[in-house]
């Protein structure tokens, strides 16, 4: 990280002031004691970047106002990036904001902040990889605190250790394999039962298949049986139609034979009758 400038409102001694360090590699700080000096390049780089710095931020506002604002611009991973932090106390409770913004490759400012000052904040650290306590402990050595380190409990060298090395990040990753291993082991069983489920699927369409095979054949079966029963019905019908008109010829020979017998029985009933009509005559006469 390479602080390129920093911007103040009403910080401490300083109402407005802008210091440039795009240039700057290293350099010497002079000025009287209460001139600033800390107040604008420990306090005011800390406080934008962390929300803390030595003293209580509200006591950092310069005397007489309700107002105060620091604006940092760093170069950091091939990236510029402007932070602004403000903090105004006209209420009782308070007001603070914090602002993340990245330059594009137009040199506009484009905002890459959370939703709020938590997730603002959590955003810088990743960016810088480091905390306020890492950040004291190593780049910003605060005045009257060389030795935080060395007066430090064993567990907090360790944390502040594993902060600068970046091995806490290593604990992240493990805490997300368990997530990701617990994940994962949740699909695999979603996958396993929906598995088991498309198998027993698997399985009644087989059956169904089976059974639609049975009944192909049934229907094949009936179908032939219905073929042949039809061609018989066809037999029968032809039979039919044949002892029908059989029928038909015989019965018209049977009237014709009735029609002549009736003819021949009337001609002798006439013969008879003219026979007897004769005879009664002739004895008629003879009488």
């Amino acid at each position: 990280m390479k602080i390129e400038s920093i911007q103040l409102k009403n910080f401490g001694p300083y109402h407005e002031a802008l210091i440039p360090l795009e240039h700057v590699t290293s350099g010497t700080v002079c000025g009287q004691n209460g001139a600033g000096k800390s107040s604008g390049m420990v306090d005011a780089p800390l406080w934008s970047l962390f929300g803390k710095c030595r003293i209580q931020a509200d006591k950092m506002i310069t005397l007489g106002e309700t107002d105060m604002a620091v604006t940092l611009i760093m170069a950091l991973n091939g990236q510029r990036y402007r932070i602004t932090r403000s903090r105004s106390v006209r209420t009782k409770a308070g007001r603070s904001d914090l602002q993340l913004q990245v330059s594009d490759a137009d040199g506009q400012w484009l905002a890459i902040g959370g939703q709020n000052i938590a997730e603002t904040q959590e955003i810088i650290e990743d960016l810088l990889q480091a905390t306020y306590d890492t950040c004291t402990s190593t780049n910003f050595l605060i005045q009257g605190q060389f030795d935080q380190v060395s007066k430090a409990t064993p567990m907090q060298r360790k944390t502040l250790l594993c902060d600068i090395l970046g091995i806490a990040k290593y604990a992240d990753y493990a805490v997300q394999s368990r997530l990701l291993g617990s994940r994962a082991e949740g699909e695999l069983g979603q996958v396993l039962r929906e598995t088991e489920a498309l198998q027993e699927a698997v399985g009644r369409f087989n059956r169904a298949v089976d059974k639609r095979a049975v009944a192909s054949s049934l229907l094949s079966t009936i179908l032939l049986q219905e073929a042949t029963l039809q061609a018989e019905h066809q037999q029968v019908l032809i039979a039919y139609t044949k002892a029908q008109a059989q029928l038909e010829v015989q019965q018209a020979e049977v009237r014709d034979t009735d029609d002549s017998f009736l003819v021949t029985q009337v001609t002798l009933l006439t013969v008879s009758l003219a026979r007897k009509k004769a005879k009664w005559k002739r004895d008629t006469t003879e009488k």
